[in-house]
């Protein structure tokens, strides 16, 4: 009698064993994920193998909020010596909902400009230093605008930040923004000085 006793709690057992196995198989099936933590501290004398299962299923790309700048609707397309001038007023607001972080088009024309400010006016920097201080701002920002309105582009000092920032457009189709006056009072040419474009212009 004690034999078949034992015989039936083995079949019993074993019976558990396979009904908690196929319920992990359905969990992963499912898209669930089945985590073992061996040497977990058991409660109330459960096993030290003690198995959860978390749901790991994809979230669609639809649903991940992504910190990015609005998309670009607006035009951007780099002039050329053709494109007529406009340097009237555009319509644009300025506003984040019209700028964009896209390729600059005017870029590497700022980077010379500046770099030709520090060139042929020593007198306006202090270069002892790692980095070009600026002891002359209003001479530099001034300098750098009327070497590019010289090229055949409209360009100021964006009102918004006279002392570190400039702003140049062809036309009214967009503007370009460029920091070119670091906080330590360096001036800038490196690629970072482009801040992006607003379609259309604003100024």
């Amino acid at each position: 009698m004690r034999r078949w006793l034992v015989l039936l709690t083995l079949a019993l057992a074993a019976c558990e064993q396979a009904e908690g196995g196929a319920e992990d198989l359905s969990k992963a099936d499912a898209g669930w994920d089945v985590v073992t933590f061996d040497g977990f501290e058991p409660a109330d004398g459960a096993s030290s193998d003690t198995t959860i299962a978390t749901d790991v299923a994809e979230t669609s790309p639809a649903e991940v909020a992504v910190d990015t700048m609005p998309a670009d609707t607006s035009p951007h397309v780099c002039p050329t010596s053709a494109t007529a001038m406009n340097c009237s007023k555009g319509t644009g607001t300025g506003e984040g909902d019209q700028c964009h972080d896209a390729p600059s088009c005017y870029v590497a024309m700022v980077q010379k400009a500046v770099n030709n400010q520090v060139a042929t006016h020593p007198e306006w920097f202090d270069t002892s230093g790692t980095c070009p201080i600026i002891l002359n701002v209003n001479a530099f920002l001034d300098g750098v605008v009327a070497e590019i309105v010289a090229k055949g582009y409209c360009a100021i000092r964006d009102p918004n930040a006279p002392n570190e920032e400039i702003t140049i457009k062809r036309n009214n189709a967009f503007t370009e923004n460029f920091d070119i006056v670091a906080s330590t009072g360096c001036a800038r040419s490196g690629a970072a000085i482009y801040t992006g474009f607003c379609a259309p212009a604003w100024w």
